[in-house]
């Protein structure tokens, strides 16, 4: 059975060849996929297995079909999700078991905590725009879920004469109309026009206006 470096670099070889086909730069792909082109130069190396949404925008440049690449994107993130996750560690001879209870506990706090935090380094985005609106804003998360933390790039409008205005981080709170507003590819938030994925949901907070 190939290993998980084996089926990134067979992805990855099919990946280069959409690339190729595109005839851009990546910077210029950097454009159209809203990823940064150090994230697109990892995703061609083959040392780590992009979104979905990625590879159908870059299909979407090239006039491929997205289609013909989803199995071995599958194989791929499968190997690569594997791969990263841990060994159980051995408990300790003398630790107790843990109780449940406290577990419990400490996922509420730990939450809470994040949410704190993301408020008071300014990561929880409020903008008049969202206050004026007919609509209700309500909080979205930016969830990272594919090992990859590049950061979300955020447009001035949905179009591809769309400029970057700005970016969300890993685990960034921000706000979107709500009923979602898209366009396109792109979803509308309280900053601008970002491009939907699953690396973005709806965040369990309150609305506004």
């Amino acid at each position: 059975m190939a290993g998980a470096a084996d089926t990134d670099e067979a992805f990855s070889a099919q990946l280069r060849e959409v690339r190729a086909a595109t005839g851009k730069s990546l910077k210029e792909l950097e454009r159209l996929t809203a990823t940064s082109d150090s994230s697109l130069s990892r995703y061609l190396s083959g040392s780590t297995c992009p979104p979905w949404s990625v590879v159908e925008m870059l299909c979407a440049a090239a006039g491929r079909d997205p289609a013909t690449l989803r199995e071995a994107w599958e194989h791929a993130n499968r190997q690569r999700s594997a791969a990263r996750v841990p060994a159980p560690a051995e408990p300790a001879a003398t630790a107790p078991a843990p109780r449940r209870r406290g577990v419990a506990r400490r996922i509420p706090l730990a939450i809470a905590a994040a949410v704190v935090l993301a408020t008071t380094a300014g990561l929880v985005l409020w903008h008049p725009w969202a206050a004026a609106s007919a609509n209700r804003a309500c909080p979205w998360q930016y969830i990272v879920t594919d090992g990859d933390p590049a950061p979300v790039i955020v447009y001035d409008q949905p179009g591809p004469d769309g400029h970057r205005t700005g970016q969300y981080q890993p685990s960034q709170i921000f706000y979107a109309p709500e009923p979602v507003q898209a366009s396109g590819r792109r979803m509308r938030t309280a900053d601008g026009w970002i491009n939907q994925g699953d690396w973005i949901r709806r965040y369990p907070g309150t609305c506004r206006g």
